[in-house]
Order: C-alpha cells, then structure tokens, then sequence
C-alpha cells in the first residue's frame, strides 16, 4: 500500500448513527495550501504560526506535518521540507505524513503566494463544525443514559462549546501605529468630557473622582463580612448606571428576583424594608411606595436569579444580554455562590482562581465592566476595635481574586465595630459608612465617606 493511498484512506465518513455515511466538514485544498505556505514561502511562516491550531486539520498527515513546522518553528530553525522531514522521522510520523514525496506533491499543486489567512479561517470553521458535531452527538449519548444527571449534562454541553468559541477570540498582536491612532482619539474624547467621568457613573461623586467611572474591561470587586451592605451598595451602583443611561444585567445568586427589586424599590421610596416585608406600612408610605417603584420600572436593569450558576453559564448569559440588551456593566452576588462547573475537579481554592479569571475574560471580550462582590474571612473581625478596615489579604479562599481585580472596593462601617469615629478620626460614625478603595490598577486608591 503506498503512503498517498494510505492519505486518501484518512477521510472517512461518521459513524454515528444520526450521521452514519454522511462525511465531516474539512477542506482538504484549504489545509494543504496552509501546509504550503509554511513549507515553501519563507514570508508566511510566522503568521501562520501565530494563526492556525494543529487540531483544526482534519487530516491526521495534515495535522502531523503542521505540529513538525511548528517544533522547527520553535527550535529557531528555517521551516523547508528537510528540516520538516527530520522532525517527522524524530516524532515517528513521517509514514502517517505520507512520506518525502507528499511534501513535494503539496509544494507542486501551488504556485506564488497564498493568503494563509483566508485558507485559515476556512479550516478554522471546518474545525468548528467538526466539534459542534462531536459535542453534540456526546450531548445526545449523555442524555440518553438515565445514569447521567441532566445538570452534569448540560455542563458538559456548555464547557465544551466555551471551549470551540474560545478559540474565535483568540486576538493578534495590533501595531502601535493603530494603536497610537486610537488613543489619540479617545484622549480627545475624554478632554471634551467636561465632567471628568470618562466611564459609568458610580453614584458617588467622590468616587467619580477617584475612577473616573467604571471602566469597560475592568474587573471590579466589592468585598465585605456580612452586614457591611455590600448587596445595598452593589444595587446602588446598579441603579445609578442605569439612570445614566447604561444598561445593567444583575445576577443574584443568593436573593430572589422579586426580593431583590423590592430592595431596590425600599431605597428609591424611604420606606423601611422591615416595613415592607411585614406590610406594615401607612397609606402616605404605600403612596410613596408606587410613586418610587413606578418612576424606576423603566430603567435598563435585567434581574438574573438562577442559583449556583457556573461561571461558563454566565459567561453564554453576558454575551447574549450584551447583544439583546445592550448590556453596559454586569454586577454578580456573589462570587462565593459561583461554580466552576460539575466536572471541576481541583480545590475550592483553584476553583475561585478559574472563576476570577473567566470574570476577568468576560470584561475583555464583553468590552464592559464586570463588578462581583465577594465575602471576606474572619481576619477583619478577630484584628479587634480600631483596626477593622479591611485588607486585600482579607479576601476569601483565594489570592487569585485579588491578582485579576482592576480595582477592590471595600465597604466598611465602624459602627458596626462599635468605633466611635470614622477613619478620619473626627467624623462620628453614627449612621455613616466608608467606601475604601484598597487597589486601582490605573489610578489612585482612597476612601470616602456616606451615609
């Protein structure tokens, strides 16, 4: 049997049985075109290095003589069918490769310059359509089996497609000169802004000029022990971005959807929650009650309640609310109740690492803030009275939200702590918070005072 029959026999038809004789997406041109370019245009190496996977060749030769280009590639030698073949004999792949005379057969079906970028891509969405099948065929098997749980199923379905979708934005480096451009463009549009806020209005005026608003791209996290308010803060945040005009997705995995605006409604309207919880209110308070609820109802603000939500489902939720919605800023409460998935199996520790930097990944490609509120361990509270401000350090079960964290809100109350006196050491405490920011990746840090 010759090795270039022994090529053709690679491109065979699925198995399974929904599909069973219809042949897989692959583009057998697009891919030996790519190989071409690597092997015999010396000006294509490096961008199609930095440009194709080997797993999104279809074909097993395909894909081995493109992992031997890439090991030369990365020995710092010159790509060409010698050094290729030489690597090929060294991983044992030469035969499934086709042999010396497959190289010089790609080498003879082009002439010139290819646009490995085009061809790329093409391989690229065969590579897509190829996994979306096997998911999906898996996804089927796994819901047949009445052993599987439903839950672990749909995990399953979600992680792998985050997995394919992953690889669509996956970004090239951008030359300073565009880079340059763009800046002074946006320079100039943050010189006409009069205000100084160049992103989403926290609120605060205080805090406006310590962040400048919240920036796109930002991680945000807010950290407090229970009873700090940091749930009241976040909704406060909420309500104020969606008053300027930004719309807000909140997910509340600890609190109900209805629980959570009744919340929002007992801030805008003055009347007490416990009021409102017990339905002991006046006529005048139930007045004002309406009036509030009813000024807000139109304000872009879409309530997410699903408990123990993986960070993969919020990940598919943000990028649909942004495209249906508009979303402009995502706050989650809070990060303790997120998972990593079903099929996690490290730590609790590793696991809030994966979670902070899927948040982190979802405000880059999102281009939106990404604000989490997060508990704080014990530390603060056994540190005694005058020292209870909180720490990064104080941050709970992981450093790692601290490392991926644009800017760390704490919200403190030295009320609480039975301090007469606010940290600035005159201002009585009574009734009175404190916002401190403890880290700003691009500015100053600070605190500031509220009611």
């Amino acid at each position: 049997m010759s090795n270039r029959r022994k090529y053709k026999e690679e491109i065979k038809p699925l198995t399974e049985n929904a599909f069973q004789g219809k042949l897989p997406p692959f583009n057998t041109d697009a891919e030996e075109s790519v190989l071409y370019s690597l092997l015999y245009d010396r000006n294509s190496v490096s961008g199609v290095i930095a440009s194709v996977q080997p797993d999104w060749f279809y074909s097993e030769a395909n894909s081995a003589i493109f992992q031997a280009c890439f090991d030369v590639f990365q020995s710092g030698q010159s790509v060409d069918t010698i050094s290729v073949i030489s690597q090929l004999k060294k991983l044992e792949k030469l035969e499934i490769a086709g042999g010396m005379i497959r190289l010089i057969e790609i080498g003879q079906k082009f002439s010139g310059e290819i646009n490995y970028e085009y061809n790329g891509k093409l391989i690229h969405e065969c590579y897509i359509q190829r996994e979306l099948i096997r998911i999906s065929h898996k996804t089927i098997t796994m819901a047949y089996d009445p052993v599987n749980d439903a839950f672990d199923t749909m995990d399953y379905q979600q992680g792998e497609v985050f997995r394919v979708m992953e690889s669509l934005y996956k970004k090239q480096a951008v030359s300073i000169l565009n880079l340059t451009y763009s800046n002074i463009d946006e320079l100039r549009r943050r010189m006409n802004c009069q205000t100084g806020l160049t992103g989403i209005d926290t609120g605060f005026h205080q805090l406006n000029n310590l962040l400048s608003g919240w920036q796109n791209q930002n991680l945000i996290v807010v950290g407090a022990r229970p009873g700090m308010g940091k749930t009241a803060l976040a909704l406060y945040f909420a309500i104020s971005s969606a008053k300027s005009g930004f719309p807000v997705a909140f997910f509340s995995l600890e609190m109900g959807a209805s629980e959570l605006t009744f919340r929002l409604e007992s801030m805008e309207s003055g009347v007490e929650g416990e009021k409102i919880r017990s339905g002991n209110i006046t006529q005048t308070e139930f007045d004002r009650f309406q009036e509030s609820a009813l000024g807000i109802k139109d304000l872009p603000i879409y309530i997410d309640d699903s408990p123990q939500v993986s960070v993969f489902e919020l990940r598919a939720k943000v990028r649909r609310m942004v495209h249906e919605f508009g979303i402009k800023i995502v706050i989650i409460d809070y990060l303790q109740l997120m998972t990593a998935g079903s099929n996690f199996s490290g730590n609790r520790e590793q696991e809030i690492s994966t979670i902070s930097r899927n948040l982190k990944a979802i405000a880059k490609e999102c281009n939106i803030p990404v604000m989490v509120l997060s508990q704080l361990n014990r530390a603060v509270e056994s540190r005694g009275k005058g020292n209870s401000i909180p720490n990064l350090s104080d941050l709970r079960e992981s450093g790692a939200i601290e490392q991926d964290a644009d800017i760390v809100i704490f919200p403190h109350r030295p009320e609480y702590y039975k301090e007469e006196l606010m940290s600035d050491g005159f201002t009585n405490s009574t009734d009175m918070a404190e916002i401190h920011v403890s880290k700003h990746r691009n500015g100053r840090i600070g605190a500031i005072m509220t009611k």
